[in-house]
């Protein structure tokens, strides 16, 4: 079925990428699409091996999709990618960040990310990107089981899309 775990080190997909098991990617570790596309559900922590990696890395220069669910398991988690990267599944927190603090997602991009499905916050959230491109397609919305509304920042060098709507099923706090 496709799944694994990738506890340590990096792990890059080749031809017989994928499949439709959860791959979990532990602090420490890295997954590589090396420009292929997946389906699996992918379970992310940490921000990878090295200096210059991400839990989910795209090292390659073609395109490279993950049509799965990607859950957040940590604060600070880093997808990295060198070209083209979009990702089709719901984005989905696996933990409550600290008291005060907000749930950061960086993307070290350098090619265009393509986040296509919506986003729903539960907490306050901040997106780092790079001087890539960062498209947000889907529409962003506060988590409606929530009493409190949740803010929306985003950071980037590089060119920001918002293609979806925002605050249309349960408004955000802010967006900046």
């Amino acid at each position: 079925d496709g799944s694994g775990n990738v506890t340590g080190g990096a792990f890059g997909l080749g031809k017989s990428a994928g499949g439709d098991g959860l791959i979990t990617v532990a602090a420490g570790a890295e997954l590589d699409l090396n420009s292929y596309s997946i389906s699996n559900d992918l379970n992310l922590a940490g921000s990878g091996v090295g200096v210059n990696s991400g839990a989910l890395n795209h090292s390659g220069s073609d395109k490279a999709k993950v049509t799965g669910d990607i859950t957040l398991a940590a604060a600070g988690t880093v997808i990295k990618s060198t070209g083209d990267l979009t990702l089709g599944g719901d984005l989905i927190t696996g933990f409550s960040p600290a008291s005060g603090s907000p749930l950061t997602l960086e993307f070290d991009n350098a090619g265009r990310v393509d986040l296509a499905s919506d986003l729903t916050l539960e907490t306050d959230t901040k997106i780092i990107s790079g001087a890539g491109t960062l498209s947000l397609a889907g529409s962003i919305d506060d988590d409606a089981d929530n009493a409190t509304g949740s803010a929306l920042t985003v950071e980037n060098t590089g060119s920001l899309e918002l293609l979806g709507a925002v605050g249309f099923s349960k408004a955000i706090d802010s967006l900046t």
